[in-house]
């Protein structure tokens, strides 16, 4: 369904943008015209030997190509402000539908893979509708106005130059499935570096500390072949195109000269009409060449907007909404990687109290949370928030209703400062208060980037975050991992100060007598522990 949707928004988006190309293209289709009879004229006059005439033409074409110069100019600016403004509104657009995905769904999403399709395939996608569609229009209208000049001047040469310049379909023809197969193979590679090189990162240390740096440079350097050998292939078929394109380039050029030459040699048409059709001839050539160069770049497109439509939700963004934060799980069960973590779970956890999950590493205390949140799916059993499944939770109820914070901190490019203005906006204030109770006397934890932090200010960042959200529900994953004693003891004090209650996961004590219930999962089953006050 949001097929339609993105192809209706992308068109009335880019409706100007294709005007101004048609625009543009009727001024050239003109000017070539005017430049035909003009170029005629100085060859004829100067045959008679009438030098004034000759300049006079020769000024006039000048004139011309000035005026096409200056207006190609500002149409060329207008035209790219015009695109570039409809790109980044359609991006904008397929960003929204494609947030809308359940967060289940964009949390299994691999980096590299939709790198690859958010960015190139997008581009693809918009280029078909920016230029694509309306250079089929252009040059459509180009061969129309350059074939009835040429019927106009003489039948027998239009229809003859027209047959020639079909000469050109081969090259396109024949090349259009190897590109289309090369692009499909150059975007997967691609996607399989990038994600290879992101988890390299993400692991550096690990694999700086277990001496497997040669490993991964091999992989690496594997994957690389592999997009080297795809690239050689891309190379061979451009390579290819370019030397049949070459080729029908000479058979139209010296094909063009020899047929219309025996046409004025013998008296079937005047020189004038001749010197005309020649001076056309490549600007007919190059708008049928336009048209069948077209084909290739439909197929790539199609390619392009089949993989960039996999990335959007099957069906309407979900509107599902927490209200008092009521949790109810039922005859779960969930497995992973062949190993059930749940057998026919129930469960009811009231959000408004402190509750404290605990169980050995691998037990699935992590996995539940996750369940909870929505950021995984579940086949058997029910999970409900407030009677709604958390797979069908709307975006905006993250974070102001559900705050998630897993064990891993993100990594961002930009300040706690910028974090909390884009998340919060004018309540930023809130959680700069309480970064200021972590950490009283460093305010560069709000001003250094993000990924410049060490792993305790990060903790404090977003902990403030979550603490500045307010939300209904707050799910904490090892909160206290990398924090210090002082800054476990503003932790305490928090949640303790929180009307709304809390979820923590933790193999700390910190929250022993504190807390209302404690919960022990193991071996696949949930049972109450010690610690809680209920």
């Amino acid at each position: 369904m949001y097929l339609s949707t993105i192809r209706r928004y992308i068109r009335k988006r880019f409706r100007k943008t294709g005007v101004l190309r048609c625009f543009n293209s009727s001024f050239g289709i003109a000017v070539n015209i005017l430049n035909s009879a003009l170029f005629s004229r100085i060859v004829i006059e100067a045959a008679k030997g009438n030098v004034k005439s000759v300049v006079t033409s020769a000024a006039a074409i000048l004139s011309v190509k000035l005026i096409e110069f200056v207006f190609n100019l500002s149409a060329g600016i207008a035209l790219g402000k015009t695109e570039s403004l409809g790109t980044h509104d359609c991006k904008m657009f397929f960003y929204r539908l494609f947030f809308d995905k359940p967060l289940k769904d964009l949390c299994s999403l691999g980096a590299g893979e939709t790198k690859e399709k958010i960015n190139d395939d997008f581009n693809t996608v918009t280029r078909k509708y920016a230029s694509v569609y309306p250079g089929f229009v252009t040059v459509t209208a180009s061969v129309v106005a350059y074939t009835a000049y040429l019927l106009i001047l003489d039948r027998r040469i239009a229809f003859v130059l027209l047959l020639i310049s079909l000469i050109q379909m081969i090259p396109p023809v024949v090349i259009k499935k190897y590109l289309q197969v090369n692009y499909e193979r150059c975007r997967r590679i691609e996607a399989r570096i990038t994600d290879f090189t992101v988890e390299g990162y993400r692991g550096f240390m690990t694999i700086k500390l277990y001496g497997l740096k040669k490993w991964w440079r091999d992989r690496l350097a594997g994957y690389h072949k592999e997009y080297s050998k795809i690239g050689r292939a891309s190379i061979y078929t451009g390579t290819a195109e370019g030397v049949l394109f070459e080729i029908t380039d000479k058979v139209l050029t010296y094909g063009t000269y020899g047929t219309v030459g025996l046409f004025v040699l013998n008296g079937l048409s005047s020189l004038d009409i001749g010197i005309r059709a020649i001076a056309l001839s490549g600007s007919l050539f190059g708008a049928v060449k336009g048209s069948f160069s077209i084909i290739k770049d439909l197929a790539v497109s199609r390619t392009a907007e089949k993989r960039l439509l996999d990335e959007l939700p099957d069906t309407v963004s979900p509107d599902g909404r927490i209200g008092k934060g009521s949790i109810v799980i039922s005859g779960l069960t969930y497995g992973h990687g062949g190993r059930t973590l749940f057998s026919d779970l129930d469960l009811s956890i009231d959000s408004t109290k402190l509750t404290v999950i605990k169980g050995p590493n691998g037990g699935g205390k992590t996995t539940l949370m996750r369940l909870i949140a929505g950021a995984l799916g579940h086949e058997t059993g029910e999970i409900k928030l407030d009677g709604v499944d958390p797979t069908s939770l709307s975006g905006d109820n993250y974070p102001g209703k559900l705050f998630y914070l897993p064990q891993d901190d993100a990594v961002f490019d930009f300040t706690a400062d910028e974090l909390f203005y884009m998340i919060l906006g004018d309540k930023k204030d809130r959680a700069e208060g309480i970064v200021r109770r972590f950490a009283p006397d460093d305010d560069q934890i709000l001003l250094s980037k993000i990924s410049e932090l060490s792993g305790g200010e990060r903790k404090k960042v977003f902990l403030s975050l979550a603490f500045a959200s307010d939300p209904v529900i707050m799910m904490l994953d090892e909160p206290t991992n990398s924090l210090d004693e002082a800054g476990k003891e503003t932790l305490r004090k928090l949640l303790t100060e929180r009307e709304g209650g809390a979820i923590v996961i933790t193999h700390d004590g910190f929250l022993d007598g504190l807390c209302d219930s404690v919960y022990v999962i193991e071996s696949g089953s949930v049972r109450r522990g010690e610690g809680g006050t209920e």
